[in-house]
């Protein structure tokens, strides 16, 4: 079994590349049908696609703060669904292939056409690998990253997201079963992890159920705690928390800790499968899988492991020996770590607060990517994040949606649908402070959601219809300089 996270994370790599690729054509269509030239075709490809995935993963709605009917739901985590995805992925690029003509695409936009050619082929590469990716590690756990996701990602504003909450708690049982599925398939082709990941993943699986409403104990239980403490800052009468609670203590003590409890026995069974404290190489077909990796992970796909073993201590030995300069070329008196304190903590260290500071941290800025640019027709995927890095600095925009305390969410929910590639998009509620000093002062108009469309230091005059909204942003992006 891939664990929830791990999915997720895939999801939001493939998102992130479409995301840079749309950002190299820094136009979009208002819709397929006006687009015209070949970058807005292939813009309005990018976007079909990014809604698409969002729409196939609710755990991604939620990080992206949309609260929709699948609020909620866990990811389908079964093969069949991985199938389907893998199956999407060889359409996605066929069309790309076949629909669009390279040669008539801007430069910026050929980057992005060969962004996600590269990436999703690599996708489709390493599709039949997927069972070998372990179904946990020491810190990879499939109960504890559900858990997780419960605390750190799905917020609760109001009763509707409490119930949600409720609702992922009664479906845990069925994404762990799921999860259990894979992970046996993957057993049964002699792929199970490591000797020594066991103990600490089933010690962390129980300490998940540990507590109230779990045993006798009169401390709640982590999963409950960040229940009960959200429940506990709405606006909403007792009776009403007191059942949110109700349901919740229900759900923990049912499907939550039945699917914790079926997770654990699982994982445990598989314990005299394992190969022991051994590499992917004690793996049927490890020493393929471990090229494939190499190819995935690196710009030199001939390299042995040896070689990459060699370069990567070779490497940390040229980093501390030139950081070692750096020590004594500034006089510094100390060891690494007291210097690493030094370089965090010393005002010296940093730009200015005053216009020139700022001045200097955007050129600096702008230097770091232009240094890196010859590597890019090199991996272009391997620098996705960079390329993101320099598109926000080429295209700024804020879209801030302040929301009165129990607003409709119709609002932020259609600005989050909207890819928005080099974009701060944030729903704020209201009286939350701004930093952005665009946005001093601005407040909810009538007690409604209200957004403002920043680029740069001017906002837009207050919308509070998301048709506007999205028309809005579409023709701001579409008028950014590139």
């Amino acid at each position: 079994m891939t664990s929830i996270l791990r999915k997720l994370a895939a999801t939001c790599g493939f998102v992130v590349m479409g995301l840079v690729a749309a950002a190299a054509g820094s136009q979009e269509a208002a819709a397929p049908a006006a687009a015209k030239t070949e970058d807005e075709r292939l813009a309005a490809f990018f976007e079909e696609v990014f809604q698409r995935t969002v729409d196939d993963s609710p755990l991604y709605q939620a990080y992206l703060g949309i609260k929709g009917p699948d609020y909620g739901k866990w990811n389908d985590l079964s093969d069949e669904e991985a199938q389907r995805q893998d199956k999407l992925n060889r359409q996605d690029l066929e069309r790309l292939r076949a629909e669009f003509n390279y040669d008539k695409l801007s430069e910026r936009m050929k980057v992005s056409y060969r962004i996600f050619e590269v990436q999703t082929q690599s996708s489709i590469d390493t599709f039949p690998w997927r069972f070998h990716g372990y179904a946990f590690q020491t810190q990879t756990n499939p109960i504890g990253q559900a858990a997780t996701f419960m605390q750190n990602i799905h917020s609760v504003d109001n009763v509707s997201d409490a119930e949600a909450y409720i609702s992922r708690l009664n479906g845990v049982q069925m994404a762990m079963e799921q999860g259990i599925v894979v992970m046996n398939e993957a057993a049964r082709r002699g792929i199970v992890p490591t000797s020594f990941s066991f103990d600490p993943v089933i010690g962390d699986g129980r300490a998940v159920i540990t507590g109230a409403p779990f045993d006798g104990s009169d401390k709640d239980s982590a999963i409950l705690a960040d229940f009960r403490g959200k429940v506990a800052k709405l606006e909403a009468d007792d009776a009403t928390k007191k059942r949110l609670l109700d349901q919740a203590t229900a759900a923990l003590k049912g499907p939550f800790q039945t699917g914790v409890k079926e997770m654990i026995e699982a994982i445990g069974a598989l314990r005299d499968k394992s190969p022991g404290p051994h590499g992917v190489w004690k793996l049927p077909d490890g020493e393929a899988y471990y090229r494939s990796q190499i190819k995935f992970w690196t710009t030199e796909p001939d390299l042995t492991a040896d070689q990459i073993h060699e370069i990567g201590l070779a490497e940390v030995a040229r980093i501390k020996g030139e950081m070692q300069g750096i020590m004594k070329q500034v006089g510094f008196q100390g060891d690494l770590p007291a210097f690493f304190q030094h370089l965090r903590t010393d005002p010296k260290n940093f730009f200015p607060d005053t216009p020139e500071g700022k001045q200097a941290y955007l050129d600096r800025a702008h230097a770091i990517p232009k240094a890196f640019a010859p590597d890019l027709g090199r991996n272009s995927l391997g620098h996705c994040g960079l390329l993101a890095g320099f598109f926000d600095l080429l295209a700024p925009q804020h879209v801030v949606v302040i929301v009165p305390h129990g607003g409709d969410t119709t609002l932020p929910r259609a600005m989050f649908r909207l890819s928005l590639p080099g974009a701060v998009q944030q729903a704020v509620a209201s009286g939350q402070p701004l930093a952005s000093p665009a946005l001093a002062g601005k407040t909810a108009v009538d007690g409604k959601p209200t957004a403002y469309a920043c680029i740069g230091p001017q906002c837009s005059l207050p919308i509070t219809d998301p048709e506007a909204l999205l028309d809005l942003l579409r023709r701001q992006r579409a008028a950014t300089p590139s």
